[in-house]
């Protein structure tokens, strides 16, 4: 990772900061006007009036070469990438459109809140702005959703704490795949939709796991599979991670943690329950079984749903319906207490989140 640091100890950069704090210097009266000549739009991307980036760029190396002992005349390669540059073009009160674009491009892709906005800040805070961006890199978690079904799948997205990802929803087309990315604490489930009809506005519905509108802002409607997650934070936080079907089962779906620390389980059913739903757990569309409901959700009563007289861990116990749920996907979550073989953790990994898995991939 690189490590800049905006120090106003540098005379170049110091001169710089001390310039552009000076409200003076890009005020909008005509004295400010004029004293930026005719300066163009693409040279306020250094963020500092009437310095072009590459001015910057230079000021950079050599403060950083002279931190290091070199000399600031020794080639030093440009360690500057785009997402850097973007921080610095985030000028206050400077309009630009190039400005503007890279500032809600870095903000998507980061999944960074409004308050980091380097509009809200001082230009001092700007380094520390820097800094939060580049930790949230060191310790953000990357979701990889694939589909591997021979079907559309529309996955669903409800965020429990943190941003919402990929807008709640999306279409996900067969062999296709798509990344996310979630900031540490962040806690949230996935889901899969299917047979799914959607107007240009984003209004329809689902054959299942329904949530009402293409982004999700609610859960999807049972049966359906559940894949939960609670990222961990700080260097050693665990994550902890499931595939649930104590909301019933609608599509496969699989988890596998990649270059993390611990357990790192695989977590997931392979097996097609629908194939095997028995009949009173059936859900069809077309003459096709489309999905298989929870015993409790089939039944609604205190034994298959863990409440009343069989609200605790000692008082509910697996069931038919939830030991056939369990032997087809040993790794995956048949009724609300069976936590001892179906909750996974990791630290510090990527996941890879497949619709349709084939084995543990």
């Amino acid at each position: 990772m690189v490590d800049i640091v905006l120090s106003s100890s540098s005379d170049s950069i110091g001169k710089a900061i001390d310039e552009y704090n000076d409200e003076s210097s890009y005020n909008s009266s005509s004295d400010s006007d004029s004293s930026r000549g005719n300066t163009t739009d693409e040279e306020y991307v250094s963020g500092v009036p009437g310095l072009p980036m590459e001015v910057i760029q230079e000021q950079l190396r050599k403060a950083s070469g002279s931190r290091a002992g070199t000399s600031s005349s020794d080639p030093r390669p440009n360690t500057l990438d785009e997402e850097e540059v973007t921080v610095y073009s985030c000028a206050i009160d400077i309009p630009s459109k190039t400005d503007e674009q890279r500032l809600k491009n870095l903000k998507e892709w980061y999944q960074i809140p409004d308050e980091y906005n380097p509009r809200n800040l001082g230009f001092y805070s700007k380094s520390l702005f820097l800094y939060v961006i580049a930790g949230s890199l060191a310790s953000a978690t990357e979701f990889t959703i694939q589909n591997r079904c021979a079907y559309t799948v529309w996955p669903g997205i409800l965020s429990g704490n943190g941003p919402t990802l990929g807008n709640g929803g999306f279409s996900l087309g067969p062999g296709a795949s798509v990344q996310l990315t979630a900031q540490p604490g962040w806690s949230g489930r996935f889901w899969g939709r299917t047979g799914c009809n959607f107007d240009g506005s984003g209004n329809g519905e689902c054959a299942t796991g329904d949530c009402g509108s293409l982004q999700c802002t609610n859960g999807g409607t049972p049966p359906v599979t559940l894949v939960e997650f609670t990222i961990g934070t700080g260097p050693t936080g665990k994550d902890f991670y499931d595939v649930s079907l104590v909301d019933g089962y609608n599509v496969g779906m699989g988890v596998k943690a990649t270059g993390g620390t611990g357990d790192c389980q695989y977590a997931g059913c392979v097996t097609d329950l629908n194939g095997n739903c028995p009949s009173e757990l059936q859900v069809t569309a077309s003459g096709s079984v489309v999905a298989c409901k929870s015993a409790c959700e089939a039944f609604n009563t205190a034994e298959f749903c863990c409440t009343g007289d069989h609200a605790t861990p000692q008082t509910c116990s697996p069931t038919q319906y939830s030991q056939m749920f369990k032997n087809a996907c040993p790794s995956a979550y048949s009724y609300a207490y069976d936590d001892a073989s179906s909750t996974c953790t990791c630290s510090g990994s990527n996941y890879l989140i497949t619709f349709c898995p084939t084995g543990s991939r």
